[in-house]
């Protein structure tokens, strides 16, 4: 049991890696096009979601995300 238990941290970073690599062959990242798009998606929601609310709460929030 020990054995395993010092194989295991001793190669730890080897196996992260093949996990790593194993995630990203079942599910490989999105490209810089596609995580653009989506985040444009996400902030035209959030615009959508803003503008349903009353006028005050809505300048409000539009006052704050301009500054910063």
């Amino acid at each position: 049991m020990f054995a395993l238990a010092v194989t295991v941290v001793f190669f730890r970073p080897l196996l992260v890696g093949v996990l790593k690599a194993l995630v990203l062959v079942v599910r490989p990242r999105l490209t810089h096009e596609q995580r653009v798009a989506r985040a444009q998606q996400l902030n035209a929601r959030m615009v959508h979601e803003v503008s349903s609310l009353d006028p005050v709460t809505s300048a409000e929030l539009r006052a704050i995300a301009a500054r910063g």
